[in-house]
């Protein structure tokens, strides 16, 4: 699990001290933190990084119950962050296992180039979600979400909130797993030994089918 705590510290991917006005809980994607894995490996932790923040969150009942808004910010993203199929691939895994959780994706001070992107996948996309993304810039970010929640690096007032989160993911998931170790295993209910066993009934079929042995006739007399 080290390599994942490593993926999970760079702040890729992380949730606000705060939610919406809806209750929502709030993530936030850095993509100028993201460099393209080079490996299969460094694909898998990228994925697992987002399903880990994402279920971690979805253990609150309020975020269960009111949903998640998604700000990707793409302020100083160079384009060779970018990568066609990576961006399918994960924009599919949320809209399939995710899709009734995800309430809004703010697409923050995208560049021309993801606007093209967009352009592409959007038939891939399915019209709900579609309905639920919005290309803002970072200052009309405030009009959904306030000041108070957003972090300093989109102009709100928080200051990172990542440290603390993550030392929040990583207890609380290390207590589920010692309590689902813990548990004991459910219970197969005994047959008590008193009970009686019902007789098997005749079988109809094998007396009708029975053929009755044929007497022997004695031999005819020379």
């Amino acid at each position: 699990e080290a390599p994942l705590v490593e993926e999970l510290r760079q702040g890729k991917f992380t949730f606000l001290d705060g939610r919406s006005e809806e209750g929502c809980s709030i993530g936030l994607f850095t993509m100028s933190l993201f460099t393209l894995p080079t490996s299969e490996e460094q694909k898998m932790l990228l994925f697992q990084n987002i399903i880990f923040n994402l279920d971690e969150s979805m253990a609150s009942l309020e975020t269960q119950r009111n949903g998640v808004v998604i700000i990707l910010n793409l302020a100083g993203t160079p384009y060779s962050n970018m990568d066609r199929k990576l961006a399918f691939e994960v924009l599919n895994m949320l809209q399939e296992k995710y899709p009734a959780r995800l309430k809004r994706v703010f697409v923050v001070d995208a560049p021309w180039w993801i606007r093209a992107l967009y352009t592409v996948l959007s038939p891939f996309i399915k019209k709900k979600i579609q309905e639920r993304i919005l290309m803002v810039s970072q200052a009309s970010l405030q009009r959904f979400v306030g000041p108070s929640v957003l972090p300093v690096t989109l102009g709100g007032q928080q200051p990172s909130y990542h440290d603390a989160w993550l030392k929040t993911c990583i207890h609380n998931y290390s207590a589920r797993k010692l309590m689902s170790a813990a548990a004991p295993p459910p219970a197969v209910p005994e047959r008590k030994s008193e009970d009686p066993v019902a007789p098997r009934p005749p079988d109809r079929r094998a007396s009708l089918h029975k053929v009755s042995p044929q007497k022997q006739s004695s031999p005819t007399p020379l």
